[in-house]
């Protein structure tokens, strides 16, 4: 355990960490006035605390978080709400990852790797528990 957010998301017996890391498309996210009409790429990294116990034992998908599923959601809803904040679109990421069956908590990582010339990317990480 490397930090207190790590911590946190470890902390309670039987829980996992489901990732989706590095998920990159374009979208409208900024407030500048060529943000607002030429998408960018973002970064949008998700832990998502989950007790994988069951479908391990059951072998069943149905047990389990759909990743695949949440990734796809997260991307159109990053495409459709075209964000002025990377602060909203990482909280609006966190409520609907909340909202999946079986995330007890969940760490949402939203970057910009174009937005500063120097910089590999910048972005907000934030950390919410249901």
């Amino acid at each position: 355990v490397t930090n207190s957010t790590d911590a946190e998301l470890m902390d309670q017996s039987n829980t996992d960490i489901v990732y989706v890391r590095n998920l990159v498309f374009d979208a409208i996210i900024g407030v500048l006035p060529q943000e607002r009409i030429t998408p960018q790429p973002i970064c949008l990294s998700l832990e998502l605390s989950v007790d994988t116990q069951t479908a391990a034992d059951s072998k069943n998908l149905n047990d389990t978080l759909d990743y695949a599923f949440l990734a796809e959601a997260v991307e159109t809803l990053a495409i459709e709400q075209q964000c002025l904040l990377v602060e909203t679109l990482a909280q609006q990421i966190a409520d609907l990852a909340l909202a999946q069956p079986l995330v007890q908590a969940v760490r949402v990582n939203v970057g910009k790797p174009n937005a500063l010339e120097k910089a590999e990317q910048v972005g907000v990480e934030i950390y919410r528990r249901a």
